[in-house]
């Protein structure tokens, strides 16, 4: 095989980069041969370039007389119903076609139950709110001249209006509380659960708060693990869909619901699951090509499409305590100093602590009986020369500490958590969970009912948070004194200024805490917040 830039090297020979040196090619070429010492030549194509692999400096190719199938598997079909519907789908624009083709490349295991699905409209509502709008506005500059550069014929200038109170209402149509979520039903999540053999540490079973989905083509999103048959039960049994016809629940099984935000190509099947489906379950044949290049009624290969999950939520015993925040998290949130002092403490107390003791950065390097118990793979991931120290004796530890090759290792260690700490990133108490929307209110908006949710203003549920306050108040002998009435959530991966303080729901309304602990029943991990 040979990748071709022969015309690339010929056409620079010679030739200086901008810093005096060899203009060379950034990339390697690899010469083939077959038996007789001729050149193998083969021809690719692009097909996937994500995010993910521009920062990699990868591209994704494949060999020429590959790409037609590949493409006509990625496709889905919206090729076929693009042409009948004459709408072409590169109107979303070649960046966001770009990231669709890149669900492909997602890490994900097929599943072979597929769903019963249900699509109904996005819910978008207005938001009131505060604002420092900017405001612009341009004059013409008395200056400009005909003739010269239009770009400059005038001049903008900006002011801040503060405390504008209005609606954020963007494009006329409202936010999205739900963008990217939907739901599925307990039935199906343990039916998933079981076909993946999801385990917690201790190897039991259990069913996730909340499955990631990835499907060709392009449906993507959360679901959050819900009774929606109960639910359906006391809220009129009736689903409407986009199409306008209605699902009742007593008569169809409906195991998963979906928003059009999650479902990107929709429109081409006619706002029609259906026909989607339909184009989903046919295997995608391709036939032997006769001398003319015409198709044959011989197959020379099949391929069958699957509906994919790329991750799912951990189970409440695996949530750690402390986390490792990004770097990102301390550039957008203003503190005072003694706020700077009390928030890193617990990172210069570790610092110290594995620096001077061996059994201390044995358990951070997760060296510890637990790990070995009940995390196998994790514990795999140690290297060996830690596993081997962690089994030696009290005695014998400082000894393997002592030697030339170790002392190097921990040191590297040491000396990389101290470049992460260097950049911004602290190790503080808290944890990465999954941000779940008020789904008891997307159950309400399915089926047709008010949306008022189970959540205030400000307010959030967390399963997990809510047992540790338990948990601190008992060994306090004060069940009304809380570990944290309020938590600090910040977005991750991090854009900017993506945080927020919100208050835990407390059970002092009972009715209302009773609900939220039979509509939330299963989302044991996972910060609900209100919608």
């Amino acid at each position: 095989m040979i990748l071709q830039h022969w015309k690339w090297i010929d056409a620079n020979k010679g030739k200086k980069d901008l810093d005096g040196k060899n203009l060379t090619p950034k990339f390697i070429l690899v010469q083939c041969f077959d038996e007789n010492k001729n050149p193998i030549v083969e021809r690719f194509k692009r097909v996937i370039v994500g995010s993910g692999h521009n920062r990699g400096k990868k591209a994704l190719f494949i060999r020429e007389d590959l790409f037609e199938k590949i493409d006509k598997i990625i496709l889905g079909g919206i090729d076929d119903y693009s042409a009948i519907n004459g709408y072409p789908y590169y109107k979303k624009g070649y960046a966001k076609w770009n990231s669709y083709y890149g669900l492909t490349s997602t890490d994900s295991k097929p599943v072979k139950y597929v769903p019963n699905i249900v699509v109904i409209k996005d819910f978008k509502r207005d938001v009131e709110d505060t604002f420092d709008t900017v405001i612009q506005t341009k004059k013409l500059n008395p200056n400009w001249k005909s003739g010269n550069d239009e770009k400059d014929k005038y001049i903008k200038e900006y002011s801040v209006k503060n405390n504008d109170k209005r609606l954020y209402n963007p494009d006329g149509g409202g936010i999205m509380p739900f963008d990217g979520a939907g739901l599925v039903s307990v039935e199906c999540a343990k039916k998933w659960a079981e076909e993946l053999d999801i385990r917690n540490k201790y190897e039991k079973r259990y069913i996730p708060a909340a499955f990631q989905i990835r499907v060709i083509p392009g449906i993507k999103g959360n679901l959050y693990t819900f009774d929606i048959k109960p639910f359906a039960k006391e809220n009129g049994w009736v689903i409407t869909d986009i199409k306008g016809r209605k699902h009742d629940l007593r008569k169809e099984s409906v195991d998963i619901i979906l928003t059009v935000s999650q479902t990107k190509f929709i429109s081409l099947f006619d706002n029609d699951i259906e026909k989607w489906r339909t184009v989903f379950d046919e295997p995608v044949i391709f036939y032997k090509k006769d001398e003319n290049g015409e198709d044959t009624k011989e197959i020379e290969c099949s391929y069958k499409r699957t509906f994919n999950i790329s991750e799912y939520s951990e189970d409440v015993c695996d949530i750690k305590k402390r986390m490792l925040t990004a770097y990102q998290h301390l550039l957008t949130v203003n503190f005072e100093n003694t706020e700077i002092e009390t928030f890193s403490r617990n990172t210069v107390d570790m610092m110290k602590e594995i620096s001077c003791d061996v059994n201390e950065f044995l358990k951070f390097r997760s060296c510890t009986a637990d790990g070995e118990e009940h995390n196998k793979m994790e514990w795999i991931r140690i290297p060996p020369y830690y596993r081997a120290v962690y089994y030696a004796s009290d005695i014998n530890k400082p000894i393997i500490f002592a030697d030339d090759y170790f002392k190097r290792k921990v040191k590297e260690d040491i000396k990389g958590i101290i470049s992460r700490v260097l950049s911004g990133k602290l190790y503080i108490t808290g944890n990465y969970q999954v941000l779940t929307p008020d789904i008891y209110a997307l159950a309400q908006y399915a089926f047709g009912k008010k949306v008022t949710g189970l959540l205030q203003s400000e307010e959030i549920y967390s399963y997990w948070w809510i047992y540790q306050n338990e948990k601190f108040s008992k060994e306090e002998k004060d069940k009304d004194e809380f570990a944290c009435d309020k938590l600090a959530l910040i977005r991750n991966p991090h854009i900017y200024m993506e945080s927020r303080t919100a208050t835990m729901v407390s059970d002092k309304d009972k009715k209302r805490y009773s609900l939220i602990k039979k509509w939330f029943k299963y989302q044991k991990t996972g910060i609900v917040t209100d919608s």
